[in-house]
């Protein structure tokens, strides 16, 4: 892996469902409320204040204020001590939250109902232990299985050999001419009818839809949590932004036949680098910076011809042996 470590990107962490600065807003507004309540009751107490419903309302308003605070800190330590716990943690604050509330109604006002009480708390935060851990160790064996697909990436020999092939002639900064995207999904268009691609070309295309193939899989991983995303994201968020732009018109062509067609790509990209330039740029493809377009146009327009066009390996340019990957073998 240390060989790929360019690959892998040191980024800022993640956006968490719960915002550190709101939650901290939120119980400081309830601690600055509550140090009133707390210094009035204490005030009522030293001068034996004889309206028992105001002095109980005023407890209940601390208890309620204390319980508050104390779920939030739940929220906040916990989701921060395990991350996978964020998805359910709003949950068991609020059971946490009306248990405590619960708790000073039976301890002020039903004392005979504090063994069953007790009995609840105990269940309720059984339950809590028991969810952190079922979770941690999900979180455990999913980081493992995307760890193990990573080094599988680095040694698989075609994993490898197409990204080699697709980086051949796709370099970083260049992007699939619109007219092979369209070829490649109708070869039977009238205006393809005389297009000749050497081998070299067939390589590349087959190379930079087997990526894309590839990035869906892990953007189906991760949308149904077999994949530990945040993993994958350290992986390869910048190299997701460049096979997006680099097959932008096959992505196009294909959803033109299936809508769902590539969609994982276009999820991954809205997630990990906050927009997608294919969702951006759909409806006008020809105002996207993609940067340079391979071949260039002058040499697409004799390929369209029957030309035979040659590139870095000529040998392979100039053989037109082999055949472009089809669609049932390259989309999902």
């Amino acid at each position: 892996m240390g060989s790929k470590k360019n690959e892998c990107q040191n980024k800022s962490g993640w956006k968490s469902e719960f915002s550190k600065g709101k939650l901290f807003f939120v119980i400081g507004l309830l601690v600055g409320v509550l140090i009133p309540a707390v210094i009035a009751r204490l005030c009522v107490s030293e001068l034996n204040f004889s309206d028992v419903s105001n002095i109980d309302l005023l407890d209940f308003f601390i208890a309620v204020s204390s319980s508050a605070i104390l779920s939030l800190m739940v929220v906040f330590i916990v989701s921060k001590a395990y991350p996978d716990t964020k998805q359910l943690i709003s949950f068991f604050a609020v059971m946490i939250f009306f248990i405590l509330v619960l708790g000073y109604f039976v301890l002020v006002y039903l004392p005979k109902y504090q063994t069953a009480l007790s009995i609840l708390v105990t269940a309720v935060f059984l339950g809590l232990g028991w969810w952190i851990q079922t979770m941690t160790s999900t979180a455990s064996s999913r980081k493992t299985h995307t760890l193990n697909i990573i080094v599988n990436t680095r040694l698989s020999s075609e994993y490898q050999e197409n990204l080699r092939k697709s980086s051949h002639l796709f370099k970083i900064g260049r992007y699939m001419a619109k007219e092979l995207a369209e070829w490649r999904d109708n070869p039977d268009r009238e205006e393809y009818k005389n297009i000749k691609l050497g081998q070299e070309l067939k390589d590349a295309i087959n190379g930079t839809i087997f990526l894309l193939n590839y990035f869906e899989f892990l953007a189906q991983g991760i949308k149904y949590r077999d994949l530990d995303e945040e993993l994958l994201k350290e992986c390869f968020s910048g190299f997701l932004l460049n096979i997006e732009r680099r097959g932008f018109f096959v992505i196009i062509e294909a959803q033109k036949t299936n809508p769902k067609n590539f969609e994982g790509i276009v999820y991954l990209s809205k997630r990990w680098n906050d927009k997608s330039i294919l969702e951006e740029y759909r409806e006008s493809p020809e105002k996207a910076n993609l940067g340079i377009q391979f071949p260039p146009q002058k040499e697409m327009q004799k390929i369209l011809k029957g030309e035979v066009v040659c590139f870095e390996n000529k040998a392979l340019s100039c053989s037109s042996d082999g055949e472009v990957a089809s669609d049932e073998n390259n989309r999902d």
